[in-house]
C-alpha cells in the first residue's frame, strides 16, 4: 500500500517564507519554523505538499460556524496538519485535534520607543520633585531660625544667601562667636556636603547618558491607559489572542480583549509595514508573540518585558489524520534534543545580524556633552547675571532719586 500524501497549511510571510512556482506548488525558502517544519518531514518519512490558506491568517470562527485560515483548512480537511505558531485555545479545540506542544510562547505588546526628555531641564533630574520642594522649604525655614537663634542679628537677605551659598559649597560668611552659633552652621555644612555630592554625581551621569521617556511597562498601565483613551491596542488578523484575553480571569486582560474587540483592532501582517505604520501613531501598542515581534521589527519599536499570558503552541491536526501517535513520537524527540530553540535562535541570530536597526545598548547613547546638554546651566546664569544687571541699576536709580 502507498503511503498517503500528507497535506500540510501553512502561512506565509509568517513563520515561514514561502516562493509560489510557476506549477502551483509552494515552496518553503526561509522563516522561523522553516527548520522545525523540515524536522517533521523528515521524521514522518511520508510524501507531503504545502498549501496556503486563500485568507493567509491563523483562522478564526464565522457568524456561521465555520473557520477563516488555517483553522478552516483544518475544520474542512483540505489540510492533514497546519503549522506555524499555533496558539492552543479551548475554541480552536472544538475544529481541531493538537500535536503534543513543541514550545511555549509568550503573548506581550509592543509600542513606539520612548522619545529621549528635553534637555534644557537636565540639571533637575538628579533629585525628584519632592527633593527639590523639601530643600526650597528647608532653605526658608532656615533663614528665619537662623534669624532668630544667631547671636548677631544679620539681615534675613544676609542669612538667605548665606544657606544658599553653603548649598553651593561656598565658605560661610556668617560670623560664629558662639558654640551655639557653630552647632547651628556647621549641622547646614554636614547636610549640604552630602546632598551637594550626591547631585554631582548623579548630574554628570544624567548628562552624559541621555535619559529617555518611561514606556508602558505592565499589564496594568496598559490596561488604564486603554481605559483613558490614551491607547488602542491592536493584534494579528484571524488571531486567538482576543479570544484568550475575553475569558481571561483578570480584569487588566478582559478590558484589553473587549476593547480590541469593540474597536476591531484587527491588523493584516502579511501587509508590509502595517504594523510599524500603527506604532508609529505613538498612542497604539501590538499585541502579539514575542518573538514574532523580535523578528518583525528588528529593535525599531519597545517590547514589553511582561507577558499577558503564555500559551501551548503546537501543530493543528485534521481528526481523521493517522499519524498523530507518529508526529507525537517525532515532536517529543525535538522538544528533548532542544532542537526547535536551537533553530529558533539560529535564525533569529541571522536576522539580527543582517537587522537595518542595530539594538543600542547604554554605551551607544554614551557621549560629550554639548552646548544643548548644558543649554540650562547657560541659561540660569544668564538669567542670574541680568537679575544682578536691573537690580544694580535699580539701585543707582534709587540712589539718584533720594539725592534729589
Amino acid at each position: 500500500m502507498a503511503p498517503s500524501l500528507v497535506r500540510i497549511g501553512i502561512l506565509p510571510n509568517g513563520p515561514f517564507v514561502v516562493n509560489f512556482t510557476s506549477n502551483g506548488i509552494v515552496e518553503v525558502i526561509d522563516g522561523a519554523e522553516a527548520s522545525f517544519l523540515d524536522l517533521l518531514t523528515t521524521g514522518l518519512k511520508l510524501p507531503h505538499i504545502l498549501q496556503v490558506p486563500k485568507d493567509p491568517v491563523w483562522g478564526v470562527p464565522g457568524i456561521n460556524g465555520n473557520w477563516s485560515g488555517l483553522m478552516g483548512m483544518v475544520q474542512q480537511e483540505e489540510v492533514d496538519m497546519a503549522v506555524g505558531t499555533i496558539l492552543i485555545s479551548e475554541q480552536r479545540m472544538s475544529v481541531a485535534t493538537f500535536s503534543y506542544p513543541y514550545t511555549w510562547e509568550d503573548v506581550t505588546f509592543s509600542t513606539r520607543k520612548p522619545t529621549r526628555l528635553p534637555k534644557g531641564t537636565n540639571f533637575m533630574w538628579p533629585l525628584s520633585f519632592q527633593v527639590w520642594i523639601c530643600i526650597a522649604v528647608f532653605i526658608v525655614f532656615l533663614t528665619v531660625a537662623y534669624r532668630i537663634s544667631l547671636t548677631k542679628a544679620y539681615p534675613l537677605p544676609k542669612i538667605f544667601f548665606g544657606i544658599v551659598g553653603i548649598l553651593l559649597r561656598q565658605s560661610p560668611e556668617l560670623a560664629c562667636k558662639t558654640f551655639r552659633d557653630r552647632c547651628l552652621i556647621i549641622s547646614w555644612i554636614g547636610g549640604c556636603t552630602v546632598l551637594s555630592y550626591s547631585y554631582a554625581v548623579v548630574l554628570l551621569s544624567f548628562l552624559t547618558v541621555p535619559l529617555r521617556e518611561r514606556p508602558i511597562e505592565t499589564v496594568s498601565q496598559l490596561s488604564k491607559a486603554v481605559q483613558q483613551g490614551r491607547y488602542r491596542c491592536v493584534v494579528p488578523a484571524g488571531s486567538s489572542i482576543v479570544e484568550i484575553l475575553k475569558n481571561s480571569n483578570k480584569k487588566s486582560h478582559r478590558i484589553i480583549g473587549y476593547h480590541i474587540w469593540k474597536k476591531k483592532g484587527y491588523v493584516d501582517i502579511q501587509a508590509e509595514g502595517v504594523v510599524a505604520r500603527h506604532l508609529k501613531q505613538g498612542n497604539v501598542a501590538y499585541i502579539d508573540i514575542r518573538e514574532r515581534m523580535k523578528m518583525i521589527f528588528q529593535n525599531q519599536f519597545y517590547i514589553s518585558p511582561h507577558a499577558l499570558f503564555s500559551n501551548p503552541v503546537s501543530v493543528a491536526l485534521n481528526r481523521k489524520f493517522r499519524y498523530k501517535k507518529r508526529l507525537n513520537k517525532i515532536i517529543k524527540r525535538i522538544s528533548a534534543g532542544g532542537l526547535y530553540e536551537k533553530s529558533l535562535s539560529d535564525y533569529m541570530y541571522k536576522k539580527h545580524m543582517t537587522s537595518k536597526y542595530p539594538e543600542l545598548s547604554k554605551t551607544d547613547d554614551m557621549k560629550q556633552l554639548t552646548m544643548s546638554d548644558l543649554y540650562g546651566a547657560f541659561v540660569i546664569l544668564v538669567c542670574g547675571e541680568v537679575l544682578a544687571i536691573l537690580v544694580f541699576i535699580g539701585e543707582i536709580l534709587t540712589l539718584i532719586c533720594f539725592k534729589k
